[in-house]
């Protein structure tokens, strides 16, 4: 599981990443965590390093909103689920617009951070066995 953290405040990235970290770390789930604090530099890696599964993203940054973010990823054969995270709720409704699978008030990760990784992992993993039984060959009965 390949997981993005970006936002432009410090504290948030570390307290987020240090909550996904013991999440997974009960669920005995390998992952990997990679951490931004600005926009350019997520879409830089996720274009030339890493594809990621799920990216935490925070709506408001200078120069490079998660909105810009978001509309990189829009168009990538590969899609992370992204889960907005914003103090301003009324930014839910907008978000859509770029795909988003689920938003996160910070002033309630406690309470609502399990439950999104709950769901955005199931849904991560099921993505993944849906690619790979695309890749299936079928044995036929014909003969040559």
């Amino acid at each position: 599981m390949r997981i993005a953290v970006c936002d432009d405040q410090h504290f948030f990235v570390d307290e987020i990443k240090n909550k996904i970290e013991s999440y997974l770390n009960d669920k005995n789930i390998p992952f990997d965590i990679d951490t931004f604090t600005d926009g350019l530099t997520l879409i830089g890696s996720y274009k030339y390093i890493h594809k990621y599964d799920i990216i935490f993203l925070d709506v408001e940054m200078p120069c490079f909103s998660g909105e810009d973010v978001a509309k990189e990823f829009k168009n990538e054969e590969y899609k992370p689920l992204i889960i907005f995270t914003t103090s301003h709720s009324e930014f839910a409704k907008k978000g859509y617009r770029y795909n988003a699978y689920d938003f996160l008030d910070k002033s309630d990760i406690n309470l609502e951070l399990k439950s999104i990784l709950d769901n955005s992992i199931k849904d991560t993993v099921l993505k993944h066995k849906a690619v790979s039984y695309t890749h299936l060959t079928l044995p036929t009965n014909s003969r040559v």
